[in-house]
């Protein structure tokens, strides 16, 4: 295996390692922005997140492409530094997809207690309508006006 291919895997390594902690940074705030209903903020961070992810599938691709082309006697001997990137990598893959789960728990909750509040609505209005108030009756036009 040549010093290139090496660098090439470390540095694609390093780089997915670096865009999965700015995804996971970004999740925390999306978090935050679903807690305090700012709407506005959430569409902005996710498009942010979009973004990234268009990027990070550009670097595991280049990256996959790389360790492809090696055989597994190469892969064994890449050095210790690219499995312990890897493993940090899979760290914040586990991260994200905690905070990514909570988050959709959150947007469900609130999801649900949007739909509560639309029956609720639809019980009041039902009520108003048993108020006894007299109709509209009669004041529809015949066809011979």
């Amino acid at each position: 295996m040549s010093s290139r291919q090496t660098t090439q895997i470390l540095e694609g390594l390093q780089s997915q390692k670096t865009g999965y902690a700015q995804l996971l940074e970004l999740a925390k705030k999306q978090k935050a922005a679903i807690d305090t209903d700012d709407e506005t903020r959430l569409l902005q961070l996710i498009q942010s997140k979009e973004q990234l992810l268009r990027a990070l599938r550009e670097t595991e691709q280049t990256l996959k492409e790389s360790s492809d082309s090696l055989s597994n006697e190469a892969k064994k001997a890449l050095p210790p530094q690219a499995k312990e990137l890897q493993n940090e990598v899979l760290r914040l893959m586990e991260q994200l997809i905690q905070i990514e789960n909570e988050c959709a728990e959150s947007l469900k909750s609130k999801a649900l207690g949007t739909r509560d509040e639309l029956a609720d609505l639809k019980n009041r209005k039902q009520s108003i309508k048993q108020y006894g108030m007299p109709g509209t009756k009669g004041t529809e036009f015949s066809g011979d006006a």
